[in-house]
């Protein structure tokens, strides 16, 4: 992830120079971001209209066995939607790519804001392990514990607290303290990490990471596209609604300053998606189109009805039903039964309707069997 980070790390060091304050910085870079990953939101997009359109079909086959849970019409059911998705030329994991993307680019982000010696002022390794000696051994001096990792947010507050300490490792370095980043804002050090302890601003950080959080999946559910959802469903809802307070609990063991980018985050995103649902809105299905999809793909169920009013007529041979005498209707009468059912679609679709038997003709019929 190193050279992912690395990447991110130029320009971010870019606008630092100009701007000089670390939280201005970041939120000049968190919108820089936004722009270069704006051609995944649209292939995301793209992909979500046409998820939208195929969502009448897919529906009509789930209804069409519908109150039926075994294994074999679950298994029957998924092969018809795949059947679907691969007629229309539609994959569900194109969707996913986007995000499978981002995923690496926002934790090589992560190791970049957390990290300002590393990427943004671009010590050494060597320089870096210096400093975090002197900041070690200053913590083992007081009577603490000595860190297993050195967080490079607390190392530059040290540093700043305790420059004649470091003066050695600076000067080997080759840098001075008007080099170290600025991560000051209003007057408090975004380096440390909010505590409940310390009641000051920073413990704004974490509640606003939780508010922007929820305004965040508003806005985005508003501006997005949000299939039907079903009871089975409720699982997302609780990780929808429980994600806002695991990054409030994680904002309280980060430094401030990522949980200022998430903040920055939580309000870009839903910006981004209201650009992208104006230039490419999500269609709205009407009632035809409903209904064509439900009789295109939902066939089978009016089938079974016709079967088994043709087996009621067959079997119902007396005033005493009885349901031994059951039979399965044979493939003929199926056969004829989805013939009807296909004729009868095509006279729906093509405005055809048959013409009701005259009178007179019904007359006939009926002298004719009265002299049988």
């Amino acid at each position: 992830m190193g050279f992912i980070s690395q990447i991110f790390a130029y320009p971010l060091e870019w606008i630092y120079s100009f701007i000089n304050n670390y939280a201005i910085a970041l939120l000049i870079f968190a919108i820089l971001v936004k722009i270069l990953l704006f051609p995944l939101g649209i292939k995301q997009q793209k992909n979500t209209i046409k998820q939208a359109k195929l969502r009448p079909k897919e529906m009509a086959i789930r209804n069409k066995y519908k109150g039926r849970d075994d294994q074999a019409t679950k298994q029957k059911v998924n092969n018809e939607i795949m059947q679907l998705y691969q007629d229309e030329k539609f994959s569900p994991l194109s969707g996913c790519l986007p995000l499978i993307i981002q995923f690496p680019i926002l934790i090589a982000l992560y190791d970049v804001i957390r990290k300002p010696l590393t990427y943004l002022m671009q010590l050494s390794g060597d320089t870096i392990t210096a400093l975090g000696k002197v900041y070690t051994d200053l913590i083992v001096a007081s009577g603490g514990t000595a860190p297993k990792v050195i967080d490079e947010m607390r190392l530059i507050t040290d540093i700043k607290a305790h420059t004649t300490q470091y003066g050695a490792a600076m000067t080997s370095g080759g840098f001075t303290l008007s080099d170290i980043p600025n991560l000051s804002f209003l007057g408090y050090n975004l380096g440390d990490i909010p505590s409940l302890s310390n009641l000051n601003l920073l413990l704004l950080i974490p509640v606003l990471a939780l508010i922007s959080a929820f305004i965040s999946q508003f806005l985005m559910k508003k501006y997005s596209y949000q299939p039907p959802q079903n009871e089975a469903d409720s699982s997302l809802k609780v990780m929808q609604y429980g994600m806002p307070f695991i990054s409030l609990v994680i904002a309280f063991q980060v430094p401030a300053l990522v949980g200022l980018y998430w903040i920055y985050q939580n309000l870009l995103s839903p910006v981004q998606q209201y650009i992208l649902a104006k230039m490419y809105p999500i269609p709205k299905l009407t009632d035809d189109e409903i209904k064509a999809a439900e009789r295109a793909y939902g066939k089978q169920e009016k089938i079974a009805k016709v079967a088994k009013q043709a087996v009621d007529s067959k079997n119902r041979k007396s005033l005493v039903y009885d349901d031994d005498d059951d039979t399965i209707p044979s493939g003929g009468e199926l056969k004829s039964a989805y013939e009807d059912d296909e004729k009868e679609q095509a006279n729906m679709t093509s405005g055809i309707i048959s013409p009701a038997p005259l009178k007179d003709s019904n007359k006939a019929k009926n002298k004719s069997n009265d002299k049988k």
